[in-house]
């Protein structure tokens, strides 16, 4: 038998790591900006929100809410960029050399995992000193970095706090989608962590019979076939509810794959708001945003780990999609929930549907989709919440 070195350990380990973690020391200052903030109420100007919205870098955000949230965060939720060959734009500058860390075969496939390692380890490590002892941390990720992604968890977080590896069908495919000579990629994953599994506080969640998707749906042409069995449409209707809801049990345990069985009608496709609208709509915006995630995905997840005066936060915020998830849920059950976004100033292309609709940055169509999605709610329930937020820059 080989004998073992007693000073080897297993370890995860890449170009770059260690300088990354030294990332977690230097600090900027925060600005706020209250022409550009949103009241309570969502006027603007108005400064008593408990929201907060930073537009900047991520990592410097980071560092800058430790002082005040550290050890305060119930639930960070996250959907970084997924490195598909696309330059990043949070450049801490890892790049190395390819003949240092290309494939084997001149691919430069070990520099691009490497950076993106280098991007998301201090990241990770400051967002975990956010998190309460009872908090949580969601990470959306695709296959080109999910096996990365964790190790790098079970690294920063500890393999013990590991939950589950949610897996997110994306949705039904047609057209280029289903041309891969090969099996059709569907789904996307979501890794779960706890800070601290002993004291996590998880909601066990149900999808009660009322949301069940639908075994049949009622068409156009299944009408006219029971018309010409000879039922009548309110005996249609009648059958069709007992093969939907009353010959099915009350309630189903959600699993760790969402969107996938005959209960779970999670919609996939990502460019609706909780009300059905296109956010392009919502935006005034010629054009979809790919990547997005339902407002029902993250409303799932808040449901599951937080409770009604929580702190969220989502330091690669985007079009603000989870802050919107917050306003909604707290808007459903009454919660005083506050949310922290975070998104660097990122140029819309200058030939895009964004641009030509006046959003100059990432960031500003983040806070006007929560000023245009917070005035809708209110309108659409009236509810008394924070539709708010106070925005910070950079500097």
């Amino acid at each position: 038998m080989e004998k073992i070195d007693s000073g080897e350990q297993y370890q995860f380990t890449w170009p770059g790591k260690k300088a990354a973690a030294e990332l977690s020391r230097s600090q900027k200052e925060l600005r706020q900006e209250q022409e550009r903030s949103l009241g309570r109420d969502g006027t603007r100007g108005g400064m008593d929100s408990e929201n907060i919205y930073i537009e900047g870098d991520n990592l410097d955000a980071l560092k800058l809410l430790q002082k005040e949230y550290a050890g305060r965060v119930k639930l960070v939720y996250i959907d970084p960029p997924y490195n598909t060959g696309a330059d990043f734009i949070y450049g801490d500058n890892f790049a190395r050399p390819k003949r240092q860390c290309s494939g084997g075969d001149g691919t430069d496939y070990g520099r691009l995992h490497a950076d993106w390692l280098n991007m998301m380890y201090p990241r990770l490590k400051l967002a975990k000193r956010l998190l309460s002892p009872e908090g949580s941390i969601f990470v959306s990720i695709d296959y080109n970095e999910a096996a990365n992604l964790r190790k790098l968890m079970d690294e920063v977080f500890g393999e013990e706090n590991f939950q589950r590896e949610i897996i997110w069908r994306i949705g039904w495919l047609s057209g280029y989608k289903t041309a891969a000579a090969n099996f059709i990629r569907n789904h996307d994953s979501i890794l779960f962590y706890s800070r601290n599994h002993e004291l996590m506080d998880f909601k066990k969640l149900y999808i009660e019979n009322k949301h069940f998707r639908p075994l049949v749906k009622s068409t156009p042409q299944l009408r006219e076939k029971l018309r010409e069995l000879g039922l009548t449409p309110k005996q249609g209707r009648e059958l069709l509810h007992f093969i939907n809801h009353e010959n099915r049990p009350e309630r189903y345990p959600l699993e760790d794959t969402w969107n996938c069985n005959e209960y779970d009608g999670l919609n996939s496709i990502a460019i609706m708001s909780f009300s059905g609208e296109k956010i392009s709509k919502l935006l005034g915006i010629g054009q979809e945003f790919k990547g997005q995630k339902p407002i029902r995905l993250l409303m799932r997840i808040l449901e599951a780990v937080t409770d009604r005066d929580d702190v969220v936060l989502d330091f690669f915020s985007g079009t603000a999609s989870t802050a919107h998830a917050v306003m909604e849920q707290n808007a459903l059950d009454g919660g005083r929930r506050r949310f922290i976004m975070v998104q660097l100033p990122e140029p819309t292309p200058s030939d895009s549907a964004a641009r030509r609709a006046g959003y100059a940055a990432i960031s500003d169509i983040g806070a006007e989709r929560i000023r245009r999605a917070g005035d809708r709610l209110r309108k659409r329930t009236g509810a008394d919440i924070d539709y708010g937020f106070r925005l910070f820059t950079l500097h």
